[in-house]
């Protein structure tokens, strides 16, 4: 800018400040003041205050709302503050437009930021005794709307009086930022500023956002007498908005005053006004529903809990919390999920066909994508929500991301002790004696030093599991007592490193797992989703992925943000060794009613001391899950699940094979089905692991105390079909 055209601007903004300034005192609402008076004080001031004028106007990027998609493209829920969708000014329909600038600023593209003719205008009726008139003009509206939205996001609650508070000074600071905004945007800028800011109530936040909360349509298709209606609801939102029957006569009646200045000034003719007039206010609502609870189908609640979680949790969103959660509900993001509508369905209706909502006992069912971590589906029993039925402890993730503690997982943890001695070069054929009960167990080696309770003394869930065992005959008829002896062997240092290189931490917690003798037992609280994640590194060919609800978030400017890097965590061929053995439970084992005709299927049934949790964990090369029931609630004393009638079916006795494996079964082959899945192929363990491999160890014949020495390739024999522990 030359000094010339310096000078002359400052010259203009200094005579508006005196002339507007002069009357300014005269249009706060109520204030009778000499006008002469006025003149004399309110110029001075503004002459003293010009040299403060700011160089340009600020203010935080507005709120957006943020929304959350399933990966087919259905909508899961809003977040926001403030619902609002910014949208650019070319995409507002004329009418809208020609509306809003009617009835609040017809001059808007003639003045500069402070209209002196309005100004006026007001000033003489005002003091002619004529009723109290306003001369805000749109920019200085907007000044007003964005100084009020500042002082709220910075707490600053002064602020926010001062700028709403009806004084001289107010209308002074209004004109003074008017001014220098005018200077730094176009007044297309301005104006599409203004309507991406007003409020036009029942919850609406911008036009975009009220031309589909009244009208489910985008701002560009807005219609004469529906832009008239909304134009005319800034004024009084509260009071005028539709959206409430007694507010429908004054919504119309300012509709109409609206139609009548579009007329006057020449915008529309008499005839179109007239028409439009006489067109009957109908709505078609769509109900703002923001966060999880008001979820856009209750089968995505649970996840939708999840998926918010772990953004509030992660720091890859954010340094704080604070920071993350102002980002979720304000960064109008756009967050595309993992989560298979389709899948999800088919899990829900599978948990729901065996567990009813309103028993003790609750369901859940979680999925993951072997190879990448991508959860599909995440089901449970009960309703999000309070009261009878319902919870909002979401009991598939753990604590570390606000929800459940866990629990027992029984022995779906055999698999961690069966891939660790595989590891260490046992073979499918390892024999242990393995008696109905231990009378002693050993101290074991933990990964730093040992553990060792005397009084332990594990036992088969029958009498009748007394014989050798080769560890694929054990792990499919879940033999506790052999478990034992081979942690014995190999230590729990490498079966519990290796599980928490898989992802499974305590839920209650989220530290590292407890390394104790009853480890293979599973007596460790976990979470199903973590263990599905776990599962899933199996089937993933030892590629653990972290279980992970996010394909890709996306800011307004176009951000996008990483997802955690998956790991080889375990040689492909042990995992191969390790599927294979797996599949047995199902073909011949504890788990047969988790078979899925035509398809590999692998897995393990866990049941716990006292029947209180019942689990089966499974998967196919598409899909590993998790299936669980347990009493998240239990009184004092434990809750048992044998006698009790669960999902409308009586269980004399319930176990990882009798009502977790079928649930599991309608779960996945629903899904797979669902999205029409083909079949795919466990790869082949290599003939090494069919040895027995070269370890040859002695065992102690614990009914009798005396040792003796059984060879690692040993047959195994056994009777009776073992359960699990």
């Amino acid at each position: 800018m030359t000094p010339l055209l310096r000078s002359a601007v400052a010259t203009r903004r200094v005579l508006v400040f005196v002339v507007l300034s002069a009357v300014a005192g005269l249009l706060v609402g109520g204030l009778v003041l000499p006008v002469a008076g006025t003149i004399g004080l309110v110029a001075r001031a503004s002459s003293e205050q010009f040299e403060d004028l700011p160089s340009e106007f600020k203010t935080p990027p507005l709120p957006q709302t943020t929304r959350m998609y399933t990966a087919d493209g259905k909508l899961i829920a809003r977040f926001y503050d403030q619902d609002r969708k910014l949208v650019a000014l070319e995409n507002v329909s004329q009418r809208m437009k020609q509306a809003q600038l009617a009835i609040e600023d017809a001059r808007f593209y003639e003045h500069g930021g402070a209209d002196v003719r309005g100004l006026a205008r007001a000033a003489l009726n005002n003091a002619s005794g004529g009723g109290t008139q306003g001369a805000s003009t749109l920019t200085q509206q907007y000044v007003k709307l964005a100084l009020v939205y500042k002082a709220r996001q910075e707490g600053d609650e002064q602020a926010e009086r001062e700028a709403v508070e009806e004084t001289v000074g107010r209308k002074l600071r209004e004109l003074r930022y008017a001014v220098a905004l005018e200077e730094q945007l176009t007044k297309d800028e301005i104006f599409e500023r203004y309507l991406n800011i007003a409020y036009y109530g029942n919850g609406a936040y911008g036009i975009e956002t009220a031309a589909n909360r009244y009208f489910s349509k985008p701002a560009s298709k807005l219609t004469l007498p529906e832009a008239a209606l909304l134009a005319g609801l800034v004024q009084r939102p509260n009071a005028t908005s539709p959206d409430k029957e007694e507010n429908r006569p004054a919504a119309i009646e300012r509709r109409n005053v609206v139609l009548n200045r579009m007329a006057e000034l020449g915008m529309i003719t008499a005839a179109q006004a007239e028409k439009a007039k006489a067109t009957k206010l109908v709505l078609n609502e769509s109900k703002p529903r923001p966060d999880c609870e008001a979820a856009y189908s209750k089968n995505y609640q649970f996840f939708c809990d999840y998926a918010k979680n772990v953004f509030l949790s992660d720091r890859r969103f954010g340094s704080t919390y604070e920071i993350r959660k102002e980002r979720l509900y304000t960064g109008g993001l756009t967050i595309r999920t993992t989560l298979d509508s389709r899948m999800q369905k088919a899990a829900q209706d599978a948990v729901d066909k065996w567990v009813d909502a309103e028993d003790p006992t609750a369901g859940v069912v979680a999925m993951v994508e072997p190879g990448t971590g991508d959860v599909k589906a995440i089901a449970i029993s009960k309703r999000y929500g309070t009261g009878k039925g319902k919870t909002k402890v979401n009991l598939a993730i753990g604590a570390p991301l606000g929800a459940s503690k866990g629990t027992l997982a029984g022995s779906t943890f055999k698999i961690f002790v069966t891939a660790a001695a595989l590891e260490k070069g046992y073979g499918f054929y390892h024999s242990i004696y393995s008696p109905a009960q231990l009378r002693s167990v050993r101290s074991m080696t933990t990964c730093d030093g040992s553990t060792y309770d005397p009084g332990w003394q594990p036992r088969n869930e029958s009498a009748s599991e007394n014989g050798s065992y080769t560890l694929q005959r054990a792990l499919e008829d879940s033999v506790n007592t052999y478990f034992v002896q081979l942690e014995e062997e190999i230590g729990l240092c490498e079966p519990v490193t290796l599980a928490e290189k898989m992802g499974v931490l305590r839920a209650d917690t989220g530290k590292k797992l407890q390394q104790v003798q009853s480890f293979t037992l599973g007596t460790n609280n976990v979470a199903p989703l973590n263990m599905a994640a776990a599962y899933a590194t199996f089937a993933a060919r030892g590629k653990y992925c972290p279980a992970w609800p996010v394909t890709k978030i996306e800011d307004p400017n176009g951000k996008k943000y990483a997802r955690p890097e998956c790991k080889q965590v375990l040689d492909q061929e042990v995992a191969d060794a390790v599927n294979r053995l797996a599949e047995g439970v199902v073909d011949s084992g504890t788990g047969t009613a988790a078979n899925i005709s035509g398809r590999d299927v692998a897995g393990k049934t866990g049941t716990t001391n006292g029947k209180q949790q019942a689990w089966f964990m499974g998967y196919t090369p598409e899909i590993a899950a998790a299936s669980v029931v347990w009493n998240p609630s239990p009184p004092r004393g434990g809750y048992s699940l044998t006698g009790k009638t669960i999902g409308g079916r009586y269980y004399y006795d319930v176990f990882g094979g009798s009502l977790p494996a079928p649930m599991w079964q309608d779960a996945v082959s629903g899904a797979l089905d669902a999205v029409d899945a083909p079949s795919g192929d466990f790869v082949a363990p290599q003939g090494k692991f069919y040895s027995g491999g070269s370890y040859s160890s002695s065992y102690r014949h614990r009914s009798s105390g005396s040792w003796s020495s059984r060879s690692g390739s040993g047959s195994g024999s056994g009777s009776g079909f073992g359960d699990d522990d």
